[in-house]
């Protein structure tokens, strides 16, 4: 449930708000909560005003009003200290057929903005025709305390989510990243998010550079596909049935990525690598499996594996539950040990029914491949007859449209896509070469199957997430620049604080580690400062900047993010840094 300013659907909608200040700010701020594109015309502006237009979330002219702004408007509020003006705004406004809300006087608008209260069966409109503000404000918090207090939906506050959610849930949460142990506080809960910025229960704005880790490439709630996504829903939200957008979505993962020449449709990244496993096994006749510690693909009970006391070992389980037998056939070596890779295949090469790696790391945080790390990949597959997977669940559709595959010039025998491939929603697929994916049922032995699997809703989010990179030649080097100009940024300011900063990236992901050695695995990795990164991240999220709560996870960046969201990062990235720098 929550306060609403209308009845009025404002997504995507182009208002107008003629006035600078408190009453056009109470104007604008629920208008940008709730989708519209708001443009603000005023000679001076409140400080509420110029933050949002500094943040991007509206448009700025700082001038008095001129006839010619009402051209291309759906809604005008008309919300200026002047009541003659106000009439006039809305008298013109009427004549061009546009919506106007007048604050000087609910008869001369077409509508009123009242405070909306809903709850799951009840909805109260509260308004006092903007002339007695403190008595609304009151009846306001009377009306929320009677009605909300216990309720369902009615969560105030990350504190109260947080209490709420440990009597619901391991830890408090639905995934262990999100708890924030590792930063040691309390987690935010997110209330909506929009662009680049996302607002918690606290009502606290904050730059993401999280972005639902990695999914939204295109930002939070972008116009296109939250369009896409309305239309579906009327339409039905799962069928359990054939429809034409797995199709679609298909065909342009077939187009960016030549190595998939068949795929099946799954829910999510997990699911995708625990088939091709099986598919892997099925097609070579072989037990055994290759992975690099550090690379995480997802929670399979044959890869929660960690490397024991030798650079090549049998792997041992790291999470209960698992048993030994299930992580017998799994083989562990350091990412990017051109010898350990080499000893692998030499003692187990043809055991191995698949070698899988995320092609650049992100669950140690970023970590990049050596130069020949892949390419040996690649050649001592094919000569031990094991199947190359490529787990490109994270740098799919996020380094280029074709994967860091179609950077590094490697074909794989299968790859993992998800999260840009479902348009942020909850998704992934396995594919390769068609005489491997015939093995897969129903045309081959090889059993997998979902209830949800393509659901129309991932698929349609997809099929327009990618539409939207298409269209767009400059969009990859757009993201590697605003990557570029951060990770650079981190580096100087690091080192201008005498800090030991060492940054990897790669275009739309980055992680600063704590550490004056370059990193490049896990023993690297976990060679840096977690106790700075830790102090790092409260800094950061103190001066509205959202990070990952983690010195282990990569940093993204999406379409959304502007210049001017750059520079404020890297200006409470200085902030952060400087206090970190005076305490030590």
């Amino acid at each position: 449930m929550g306060w609403y300013p209308l009845f009025l659907n404002l997504e995507g909608k182009r208002c107008l708000v003629v006035g600078g200040g408190k009453v056009a700010t109470r104007k604008a701020l629920p208008i940008v909560g709730k989708g519209g594109v708001v443009t603000v015309v005023a000679p001076r502006v409140s400080e509420t005003l110029e933050r949002l237009g500094k943040e991007g979330k509206i448009t700025l002219w700082r001038r008095p009003f001129a006839w010619s702004d009402l051209e291309g408007q759906d809604i005008v509020f008309a919300a200026t200290d002047d009541p003659a003006l106000n009439a006039a705004i809305a008298e013109e406004a009427r004549k061009r057929n546009i919506l106007v809300n007048v604050s000087s006087s609910g008869n001369q608008g077409d509508f009123i903005t009242p405070a909306c209260l809903e709850t799951e069966d009840l909805l109260l409109a509260l308004s006092t025709k903007g002339k007695n503000p403190t008595q609304s404000a009151t009846l306001k918090a009377w009306l929320w305390e009677t009605f909300s207090g216990g309720k369902e939906g009615n969560l105030r506050g990350n504190a109260t989510c947080f209490s709420r959610a440990l009597q619901l849930f391991p830890g408090g949460v639905n995934s262990p990243v999100r708890s924030f142990r590792a930063v040691g506080r309390y987690p935010v809960f997110i209330r909506y998010g929009k662009g680049s910025y996302v607002v918690d229960e606290d009502g606290k704005t904050y730059l993401d550079c999280i972005m639902s880790w990695g999914a939204l490439v295109l930002g939070h709630a972008h116009p296109r596909v939250a369009k896409a996504l309305a239309e579906q829903v009327a339409l039905g939200t799962s069928f359990g049935m054939n429809h034409a957008f797995e199709i679609l979505l298909a065909e342009k993962i077939r187009e960016h990525f030549p190595s998939i020449e068949v795929l099946r449709m799954v829910n999510s990244g997990t699911e995708a690598v625990m088939s091709a496993l099986r598919l892997a096994r099925a097609a070579t006749g072989r037990k055994k499996v290759l992975k690099f510690a550090g690379c995480y693909h997802g929670h399979v009970d044959a890869l929660l594996v960690e490397s024991g006391s030798g650079g090549l070992t049998f792997g041992i389980p790291s999470s209960l539950g698992v048993p030994e037998e299930y992580t017998h056939h799994t083989i562990v070596v350091p990412y990017n040990d051109l010898e350990a890779t080499r000893k692998a295949f030499e003692s187990f090469g043809r055991e191995l029914a698949a070698v899988i790696v995320e092609p650049v790391a992100g669950n140690m945080g970023v970590v990049l491949p050596h130069p020949e790390f892949l390419l040996l990949l690649r050649q001592y597959t094919e000569q031990y007859g094991a199947l190359l997977i490529f787990d490109e669940v994270i740098t799919g559709f996020r380094v280029s449209l074709s994967g860091y595959q179609g950077l590094c010039g490697i074909r794989p025998d299968l790859t993992i896509l998800g999260k840009i491939a479902g348009g942020g929603l909850p998704f992934g697929i396995y594919g390769g070469r068609r005489e491997l994916m015939r093995l897969v049922a129903p045309e081959g032995g090889v059993y997998q199957a979902g209830t949800l699997s393509g659901n129309p809703l991932a698929t349609r989010a997809g099929y327009t997430t990618i539409t939207v990179l298409e269209e767009d030649p400059a969009f990859y080097d757009a993201l590697a620049e605003k990557t570029r100009m951060i990770t650079q940024g981190l580096r100087e300011i690091a080192a201008s604080f005498c800090l030991p900063l060492y940054v990897n990236a790669a275009t739309g992901m980055l992680t600063p580690f704590f550490t004056s050695l370059p990193v490049v695995d896990t023993r690297t990795a976990f060679a840096a400062d977690r106790t700075l990164y830790a102090r790092f991240f409260q800094e950061l999220l103190s001066r509205g900047i959202l990070v990952p709560p983690s010195p282990f996870e990569a940093w993204f960046l999406s379409g959304a993010h502007t210049s001017k969201d750059c520079e404020r990062l890297l200006e409470a990235a200085e902030g952060a840094m400087r206090a970190m720098a005076r305490d030590l």
